[in-house]
């Protein structure tokens, strides 16, 4: 049976998230010369879809995970361990720093390297600061409560057995197998 989470903190999210979106298409449009009168059409869609975007942002810290839902076309839920969480940028660009907001990037241990190179990107969280270094401190107490757990392979050599002896296991056990799979061809 699955154990409940219990959450621990919701961020909320700046207003001004709507502003930077709708900012950053324009300068978009404003920097191809074919999309200046597409501004007209842009920034007031672009305006739509902002204020869908941020009704749907979510982001909670459990006791367990980091959950943060997006998105308005495509919606993502991200479920993110605590325990794989290595690390919680603070992001603020030219168009944020005019915005008044920050980002967040969440990097996790065996994340694949995409065009942001993290996992989870958050935008405007209000005293972003605080909530960073709450989720940070909540994987340290994670973290630390399974540190203690050892892992397999040091499991096996706390029994007595060699290292040695144990790479023989191993080593004649793939010789049967390859044994058995050369008799069924």
């Amino acid at each position: 049976m699955a154990r409940e989470e219990r959450t621990i903190a919701s961020a909320t999210f700046d207003a001004r998230v709507i502003q930077y979106i709708v900012l950053n298409a324009a300068m978009i449009c404003i920097a191809t010369v074919i999309g200046i009168p597409a501004l007209i059409v842009v920034v007031p869609l672009t305006m739509v879809l902002a204020k869908i975007y941020f009704s749907r942002l979510r982001c909670e810290l459990t006791d367990r995970n980091l959950q943060i839902d997006k998105g308005v076309l495509v919606r993502t839920e991200s479920t993110i361990p605590l325990d794989k969480i290595t690390d919680m940028q603070m992001v603020q660009g030219p168009l944020m720093r005019l915005a008044g907001i920050h980002g967040l990037k969440v990097e996790t241990a065996g994340q694949s390297a995409g065009a942001s190179g993290a996992t989870g990107t958050i935008l405007g969280v209000v005293d972003a600061r605080d909530f960073r270094d709450r989720v940070l401190a909540e994987r340290d107490r994670v973290t630390e409560n399974t540190a203690g757990t050892p892992a397999p392979s040091a499991t096996a050599l706390a029994g007595g057995e060699d290292t040695a002896e144990v790479l023989r296991d191993i080593r004649d056990t793939l010789g049967r197998i390859e044994r058995g799979l050369a008799d069924r061809s």
